[in-house]
């Protein structure tokens, strides 16, 4: 079960944006996002893993916010 973790305003922000600022922002030490990958299913959503952690993220736009849920 996913877990939501993070969420900012999407205004002006798209999917890679909001996912970098996630993780220059949710640790005391900013990471890099890698292998930022769109969902084929979904509109507005995709799924990535940070640099030096295991770790897999998906993010999506829901009612005017990006949220980031640790899969």
């Amino acid at each position: 079960m996913a877990t939501d973790i993070w969420q900012c305003d999407a205004y002006g922000r798209t999917l890679a944006s909001a996912a970098n600022e996630f993780a220059r922002t949710y640790w005391d030490k900013p990471r890099k996002v890698e292998n930022l990958q769109a969902d084929p299913n979904e509109n507005n959503a995709a799924t990535f893993q940070v640099k030096e952690g295991l770790a897999t993220y998906s993010i999506y736009h829901v009612e005017g916010i990006f949220v980031v849920e640790r899969l």
